[in-house]
């Protein structure tokens, strides 16, 4: 599991549960990172952003914490690749160490001045020595715990400590070597599967120029060291490959010895590193019966690959782990410091042990029974040990495999301690160390003195003579064909105490010992050898010990064994049997105290039932796309809601493209369920073909989109207002997931919009749940004394009470339902619906509606018309609101007999019992009957011949129209004068035709009611002139 921290507090805010891919990688040079894939699906990869932080659990039970890099999003495969490196990175970035010299420092002086202030600490130290520390230049936090490091002779480890939810320490440790020896052995065809062996040109060298720290005198020590194997492998025509080593120390007193001995051990280091090892196996630990089968950064590993041509056999150090913290048997790692053995010279050390105390070895990190036939081979620390039993002291005694320490010094707490004995009082010694370089700490070592007062001269004694142990080996106890060569023999003999190197060949000298007893009866044949092909280890995963139910080879997510095998094929079998199952989960072991309360989750998924997380839309920005839907979805949030709501997605249409929007969550499906979608649509307009529909898109087991889309509800009808719609969808075969899915289809235009609102999905029971939280029945017994929340009861009388809206209520009943609010009361009984408020109500019966008024009917509206009667008994009065027309914008109709006409709140007219009132200049208008004809004036005359006559008319709205075909008119000519009430409030030009050059004339219509011809010709027309009558 991914833990998400807050990018500023240290509170875990979120989960990841399930990733595609991911790995940690880490080395022994603390170069960290952890990197993966996630679906932009899974719930909190939202929280995580450049510079967040993340947990991991590391294979020891620590936790691991990091920094996203970057981040990588695909669109296509709606996937998030999210790249982090270690949280100690950022140590660079918190403090500069400025240069200076600082004398008498422990590990925990040095590092504590370093992390002074930040949010790291000192952790665990494994050295207890004294340095003086010479900072000589500028250096970063991080820069200055590698020299510390590299001061003390010892490696880094960065962790972090967590309690519940919050990180409550993060601890720089400083220890001798990371990992351990467990005596772990790797071996082709258990869990080996390949090593590649790179020899890296450019780190290899044969000898080292060492540099001691300057003076203060300006001068330095310099000594060369060099390696013998290493020249004899790649030295170029007899010449030394030489590099430059300055140990990074800032000792001025440094002597020549330690110098060399710090040049010979970086040399170990730079040739080991020369040659590089990478291995694939696989990881067994976590299968029962493998748990011993470690490995981790720092350890010691043996490689043993006898299919390798020579065969391979390797001592080395796990520099480099990659590994995956979702599925555990993911792991590959790299070896450095690697020592590599000849086949040859493994199984000579083994014949010669096995020839010279003519017995088995054991191996074991405990002792066996001591006897004396028995080498006893102590594996399990950080080297291995061989012991034999002492017969005199009944214990095992150490032949090698440890080293021991051995140091001189002036007196005995170590004082100017030395591996030179000149002119030295005091012996040191060390036993059973597991390192070859012998420690520089005097608190290591017990001190004895070894060179006390000068003495009385004792006798002279006798001469000394060395002895020699003869060994042979022969055929029988007599010594029978006897000789220097084991092979084939059955016994060993031993010749003591000789006084000469050159061994007898007297049978008779020698004490015979079998090596070799009777054959024993015949054991069962081994299996047959390997062809030397290329092998391969397959795994599998099941849910039974013979991997029939649910057997895969790719995913081991919900499996519980875990089935394994090797053979020539590159391809894993889909054949269980070819598998050795083991049970890698075990069952459910007892519920364990409760932890401490989480943090709050996301938001939960609204609307009970409802599968669609988020279908309302109200808690969103207007303008973005909604919570829960995918980014990159086509539509946005708009403020034009359906019922209930204010807002709903829209989508834009596109003349030549499908929009697609869709929610992000996958419902987890199976073939041949169903489910019931209702929603309600309506468009921004009527143009274009394209439809809006919702439906769902098609995932497969794995979670890969299929090309699918399944409209379930289409919004056929351009519509603009809201319509709901529903359908039900059957889940196909080969579907195993399925995601919202909501479109506005090709449109052929760009202008119209689909909104969409009020979305539900919800899974089916056969035919029946098709509402959130509902199950249909055939018979409840009663439901008398029901109470749901106090939203829904059934008092005992079977009266069912609401709080709130009936929604979707369809059919038929009898009996009467009331509700009371701060309005009235509003009953529903039998075929009639009343609304009363004290003496006043209204009520509709069948195909009428009444109003009462007190005692009173007021008005009566059915079929026939409305009516009104006793009009003149209602003091109160009513109003009426009617069309806007020219003006008028409310009719009032009032019960003491008077009718009033209203724009926009100021009265214009009244109708009253004697005529019709006038308020302000309100007039009376109405349209003339008839055309009027003018007095042509000044010698024009109508043209005649079928044309129109010349005529005016003013219409009910006040404006004068004025038509006809006039001849004889010249320009500036007085054509007619227009009476009283015809006339304009200014003078008023009117266009007209006429047979001037451009084929157009006009007349001016004066306040005075003349009309002035302005042609160049001899005739004119017109063609129902307008202006307004204002006097």
């Amino acid at each position: 599991m991914i833990h998400i921290l807050h990018h500023q507090k240290d509170e875990i805010i979120g989960w990841i549960s399930r990733v595609k891919q991911d790995s940690h990688k880490n080395s022994i040079q603390n170069e960290e990172s952890y990197d993966f894939i996630a679906s932009v699906n899974e719930l909190a990869i939202d929280k995580i952003s450049s510079r967040s932080r993340i947990l991991i659990q590391g294979e020891e039970g620590d936790f691991r914490e990091f920094i996203v890099d970057y981040i990588h999003e695909r669109t296509a495969s709606m996937e998030k690749q999210v790249y982090t490196k270690g949280s100690f990175y950022d140590i660079r970035k918190l403090k500069i160490i400025k240069p200076q010299t600082l004398d008498a420092q422990t590990i925990q002086t040095a590092a504590g001045l370093v992390l002074y202030g930040l949010p790291w600490e000192v952790g665990i130290v494994e050295y207890s020595g004294i340095r003086k520390w010479v900072i000589d230049k500028h250096l970063d936090a991080y820069e200055a715990l590698k020299a510390i490091a590299s001061l003390f002779e010892c490696e880094i480890r960065f962790r972090v400590k967590v309690n519940g939810d919050t990180i409550t320490g993060r601890y720089v440790d400083f220890i001798k070597r990371q990992g351990l020896n467990r005596g772990k052995e790797t071996v082709f065809g258990k869990d080996l599967i390949n090593i590649t062996r790179k020899v890296l040109p450019e780190r290899i060298v044969t000898a080292l120029h060492c540099l001691g720290p300057e003076k203060q005198d300006g001068t330095r020590l310099e000594v060369i060291v060099t390696d013998d194997a290493a020249y004899q492998n790649w030295n170029w025509k007899g010449h030394h490959l030489i590099e430059k080593y300055e140990p990074e120390s800032s000792d001025q007193d440094m002597t020549m010895e330690r110098l060399t001995q710090l040049g010979e051990a970086e040399l170990k280091k730079r040739i080991t590193a020369a040659v590089e090892y990478e291995v694939d196996a696989a990881s067994l630990e976590h299968i029962y019966g493998y748990e011993h089968e470690i490995v981790r950064l720092g350890d010691g590993d043996r490689i043993k690959d006898e299919h390798f041509n020579p065969p391979m056999y390797l001592d080395s150090r796990v520099i480099f782990v990659d590994r995956s913290v979702f599925v555990e048997s993911r792991k590959t790692f790299k070896l450095g410091e690697v020592i590599e053995y000849k086949k040859e010279d493994v199984m000579k050390t083994w014949r010669d042990l096995q020839d010279l105390y003519a017995t088995k070895v054991i191996k074991s990190p405990t002792p066996p029974v001591g006897k004396p036939n028995v080498i006893w081979i102590k594996n399990g620390g950080s080297s291995e040990v061989a012991y034999t039993w002492d017969v005199g002291l009944q214990k095992w005694i150490a032949l090698s495999g440890s080293y021991t320490w051995y140091m001189f010094a002036d007196d005995a707490s170590g004082a100017n301690m030395s591996s030179n004995p000149t002119g030295k009082k005091y012996i040191g010694i060390s036993y059973n160390q597991t390192e070859e370089t012998p420690s520089l700490d005097p608190t290591d070592y017990t001190w004895a003195l070894f060179q006390g007062p000068q003495g009385v001269q004792g006798p002279t004694g006798d001469d000394g003579q060395p002895t020699f142990t003869w060994v042979k080996y022969a055929d029988d106890s007599n010594g029978t064909n006897m000789s220097d060569d084991s092979t084939g023999k059955k016994y060993i003999g031993f010749a003591t105490n000789k006084s000469t190197i050159v061994e007898g060949n007297n049978p008779a000298d020698y004490t015979w010992t079998l090596i070799q007893g009777p054959k024993g009866d015949e054991g069962e044949p081994g299996q047959p050898g390997d062809d030397g092909q290329t092998s391969y280890f397959h795994t599998a995963w099941a849910n039974n010990s013979t991997g029939t139910v649910g057997f895969s080879t790719t995913d081991p997510t919900g499996r519980t064994y875990i089935g394994t095998y090797t053979d020539f094929t590159v391809n894993d079998s889909n054949d269980p049997t070819k598998y050795t199952w083991a049970l890698y989960q075990g069952p459910q072991g007892p519920t364990g105290d409760d932890g401490p309360q989480g943090p709050t989750g996301p938001q939960g998924i609204p609307g009970g039932h409802n599968l669609c997380e988020n279908g309302h839309f109200e808690d969103d920005t207007v303008g973005q796309i909604p919570k829960y839907w995918q980014s990159g979805s086509a539509g946005i949030v708009e403020s034009v809601g359906g019922s209930g709501s204010s807002k709903s997605l829209s989508t834009t249409a596109n003349a030549t493209t499908n929009r697609n929007s869709y929610v992000s969550n996958l419902i987890s499906v199976t073939p041949g369920q169903k489910f019931y979608v209702t929603a309600e649509g309506r468009y921004l307009n009527t143009v274009g073909t394209g439809l809006g529909r919702i439906g769902f898109r098609r995932y497969s087991a794995t979670k890969v989109a299929l090309s699918n889309h399944d409209p379930v509800v289409t919004w056929n009808t351009k519509s603009v207002t809201y319509s709901t719609l529903n359908g039900v969808y059957t889940v196909p075969s080969g579907c195993y997931y399925l995601q919202i899915w909501v479109q506005f289809s090709t449109n052929g235009e760009t202008t119209n919009k689909f909104y969409i609102d009020n979305i539900h999905v919800n899974r089916m029971i056969g035919e029946e749940l098709i509402i959130p939280g509902s199950i249909t029945v055939d018979h409840i017994k009663s439901l008398l004394g029901l109470n749901i929340n106090d939203k829904f009861i059934v008092d005992d009388q079977g009266n069912p009470y609401f709080a709130g809206e009936l929604v979707g209520a369809s059919g038929t009943f009898t009996g009467k339902i009331s509700t009371v609010g701060a309005n009235g009361k509003v009953t529903i009984e039998n075929d009639t619906i009343k609304s009363e408020n004290g003496d006043w109500y209204v009520m509709m019966t069948g195909h009428q509606l009444e109003a009462f008024i007190g005692a009173f009917t007021s008005a009566k509206i059915n079929g026939n018309g409305l009516f009104i009667k006793t009009i003149d008994e209602d003091q109160k009065g009513g109003s009426v609101t009617g069309s806007v027309t020219n003006g008028v914008t409310h009719i009032d109709i009032y019960a003491d007999n008077y009718v009033r006409f209203l724009a926009y709140g100021s009265e214009k007219a009244r109708v009253i019992d004697t005529g019709i009132a006038l308020e302000d200049n309100c007039i009376i208008s109405t349209a003339d009957r008839g055309w009027i004809a003018p007095t042509l004036l000044n010698g024009v005359t109508n043209q005649g011949g079928g044309l129109r006559t010349i005529g005016f008319y003013r219409d009910a709205l006040g404006y004068v129209r004025i038509r006809g075909f006039l001849k004889g008119v010249t320009d500036g000519k007085h054509i007619f004068t227009l009476p009283v009430g015809y006339r304009p409030n200014e003078a008023e030009t009117i266009n007209c035709w006429s047979n001037n050059s451009v084929g157009s004339g006009r007349v001016t219509v004066n306040t005075d009611g003349r009309v002035i011809a302005t042609i160049s010709g001899d005739w004119l027309a017109f063609s129902y002139g307008l202006f307004m009558a204002e006097q």
